[in-house]
C-alpha cells in the first residue's frame, strides 16, 4: 500500500486511540505492530475498516494478540519499506 496515505492515517488513529508501535510496508502489504488497552485496540480496529483511506485495498486483517507490556513505552514510528 503505497502512495495511498495509509501509514499516516494509521498514524492518526494510533495517536487517537492512545497506542503505541510500528507501521511499515512489505512486499505483501502493511504491517503493523500495536500496544495498548484491549479497548482502545478493538476501536483501532473497527475505525480501520470502516475509515481507510479510499485507495487503500483492505483485503484482509489478521490479528494476533500478545502479552508484552510497555515495549514501545510512548512512541509511534512510521518505518521505511521492508
Amino acid at each position: 500500500m503505497q502512495g495511498v496515505g495509509f501509514r499516516p492515517f494509521v498514524h492518526r488513529l494510533v495517536g487517537q486511540y492512545g497506542l503505541t508501535g510500528w507501521v511499515r510496508n512489505s512486499s505483501e502489504g502493511a504491517e503493523l505492530e500495536l500496544e495498548g488497552a484491549e479497548e482502545a485496540l478493538e476501536g483501532f480496529l473497527s475505525a480501520l475498516r470502516e475509515s481507510a483511506p479510499p485507495l487503500a485495498l483492505i483485503e484482509s486483517v489478521d490479528f494476533y494478540k500478545y502479552f508484552l507490556y510497555a515495549i514501545f513505552v510512548a512512541c509511534f514510528i512510521i518505518c521505511r519499506l521492508k
